[in-house]
């Protein structure tokens, strides 16, 4: 809201949330590519990875062809996503309950932190009391070279597959410190897990071989 240009164009500038921007197309036969106004900071693709970045909100081209969906995630948050979920065909909601969990990171250059939250229940039921919420707080130090994932838990009343973390990206990672060689992940100070860094999406990974349940998690540290 506190962009001039915000309101320009409003119906192609849409925020799902805080943290994902879509820019859609929403004209038949339109323009295979078109720009799309992006407020300042790091906004990178959750499907293909790539990033855009700009100090002050400015015009970026996309492809608006229908097979590209254009969704970015802010700088400073973090999301939960369950990859599997479009290599396997989910289409129901119990379908998606048997899917794990990945979390997806896109940390604030200028304050080295980012946050976020998850909520999940069994989608099925109508249990008001039955579900899990927890917020996520990262920290990145830049002088011990290490990031530092806090799990904020509210209610832990719902567990299942959906709520075994099994994969945690970085995007943008080049652009945050030496967040590219922080490839050493620990969950509460157990097994380390080793990373990769691919440099054609500037992407940091983790996949947990064997996936915690996030009700039980306390923190993740990621070293050199």
């Amino acid at each position: 809201p506190d962009e001039p240009r915000a309101y320009d164009d409003i119906e192609r500038h849409i925020m799902i949330g805080s943290a994902i921007k879509l820019s859609p197309m929403l004209n038949q036969g339109g323009a295979a590519t078109q720009p799309f106004m992006f407020p300042a900071g790091t906004w990178c693709n959750i499907l293909d990875y790539q990033c855009v970045s700009n100090t002050k909100y400015s015009d970026v081209t996309l492809n608006t062809t229908p097979q590209n969906l254009n969704l970015h995630l802010r700088m400073g948050s973090i999301i939960p996503l369950q990859r599997t979920a479009e290599t396997n065909n989910v289409n129901t909601t119990v379908d998606l309950a048997a899917e794990p969990l990945g979390l997806m990171i896109n940390i604030d250059s200028a304050t080295l932190s980012a946050t976020g939250d998850f909520y999940a229940d069994d989608g099925i039921t109508y249990n008001p009391d039955k579900f899990t919420l927890v917020n996520f707080d990262l920290t990145y130090d830049d002088t011990a070279k290490s990031i530092t994932i806090n799990f904020i838990k509210s209610q832990m009343s719902y567990t299942g597959s959906d709520t075994k973390l099994a994969l945690i990206e970085i995007v943008g990672a080049s652009k945050v410190g030496y967040v590219t060689t922080c490839l050493n992940l620990a969950v509460d100070g157990g097994t380390v897990v080793k990373g990769t860094y691919d440099k054609s999406k500037d992407l940091v990974s983790f996949t947990l071989p064997d996936a915690a349940d996030i009700t039980v998690i306390n923190q993740i540290l990621i070293t050199q």
